[in-house]
């Protein structure tokens, strides 16, 4: 759908993806390996302002 998101990506023991949001109103979604293509990846968060999260 074109929608650009900062989330954290836990790689599954199976394959695929965990896409986690800081955000806890929006519950993780599980990435099956077979569906990656779907997405791509465009850059990393190095810094952010503020107190830090674990």
């Amino acid at each position: 759908s074109g929608t650009l998101m900062i989330r954290r990506l836990d790689p599954r023991l199976g394959g695929g993806v965990r896409v986690i949001a800081d955000n806890h109103r929006y519950p993780p979604q599980d990435i099956e390996e077979d569906r990656l293509h779907c997405f791509r990846l465009l850059g990393e968060v190095v810094w952010t302002g503020g107190v830090p999260r674990p």
